[in-house]
């Protein structure tokens, strides 16, 4: 009996340990997945986060003010920033996912509302962290048009990432997958730790183009967002998790939405044009601007040494 138990042990390490060797999104496990129709019938949720989970960052967004008059920019109380949000981002097999907070973080800032008249937002530092016990922030480009529609949900198309995250599900119909929420501690500060932690459940959805679909998020959870995914199985032993829908809060309340479905294959969404941005100039605002001048020119001194 003893022996038998041992042996199960082991098989059940084994089995673990396996499944951390996956890239996002995706999970080889062909004694699992041989000859199953439906994946997420028989998929462990151990190996659905070890295939998911890294496909989530966090992006950290800062603005200025600039007067509608000279154009002069401004901080906030003494700081470089008037202020900034720090969001849940997802990485695709073409680029990277944010939603609109971490767009135009000046819509969620109450403090903005009194400077509205006067002073046009201006965002400044575009920044992001992969996931750890520290955080690490270095540059993200984000390039969005000047007059682009508002959004809930942004797909900037990049090679940051190198490939490395979901491919996207833009079939309409009756869905069959997971639910992957993100949470911190309800004391993390953001700005110096990055660790994750993320918790998920089946649902059944019928998507639609345009459709959304209301959600509860876990109780006493800090919630950052989460995603709706899809498992695939491409081949034998082989599964896909396609990224079908991205959860949005707004006002207290969540929803999933699908910016996807629908879309034409290999034009998911247009191809934005995505150049550094340049450094903000130190002249510009009169608020101790040497912090950002330094941080900009070491991230560029980087650059030219590689």
């Amino acid at each position: 009996m003893k022996k038998i138990f041992i042996l199960i042990l082991l098989f059940s390490c084994a089995s673990y340990s396996y499944s951390q060797k996956v890239i996002p999104g995706q999970i080889n496990r062909e004694d699992l997945l041989k000859g199953i129709d439906n994946a997420s019938q028989v998929l462990d949720k151990s190996l659905l986060m070890d295939a998911v989970s890294s496909a989530f960052f966090l992006s950290r967004q800062s603005f200025q003010v600039a007067d509608k008059k000279t154009g002069e920019l401004y901080g906030l109380n003494n700081q470089n920033e008037f202020g900034k949000e720090i969001t849940l981002g997802v990485k695709a097999k073409e680029g990277f996912l944010l939603t609109d907070k971490a767009i135009r973080p000046w819509e969620y800032n109450s403090k903005f509302n009194s400077y509205r008249d006067g002073y046009k937002a201006v965002p400044s530092l575009s920044e992001y962290t992969e996931q750890g016990e520290k955080s690490v922030y270095d540059s993200l480009t984000i390039s969005i048009k000047e007059n682009e529609k508002p959004s809930e949900v942004y797909y900037i198309k990049s090679n940051k990432f190198k490939g490395e995250g979901l491919g996207l599900d833009i079939a309409k119909g009756s869905k069959n997958g997971w639910i992957v929420w993100a949470y911190v501690d309800k004391e993390a500060d953001l700005n110096q730790t990055a660790k994750l932690s993320f918790v998920c459940c089946k649902k059944e959805l019928v998507v639609a183009i345009d459709s959304k679909e209301s959600v509860l998020p876990p109780k006493d959870k800090n919630i950052l967002g989460g995603v709706y995914i899809v498992p695939n199985v491409t081949e034998i032993g082989v599964v896909n998790f396609l990224l079908c829908g991205i959860i949005t809060e707004t006002d207290g309340k969540w929803n999933i939405v699908f910016p996807f479905v629908g879309m034409k294959e290999n034009n998911v969404l247009p191809k934005e044009n995505n150049v550094e941005q340049s450094p903000q100039k130190d002249n510009l605002t009169p608020v101790e601007d040497e912090v950002y001048a330094k941080k900009a020119n070491k991230k560029r001194n980087k650059k030219s040494k590689k």
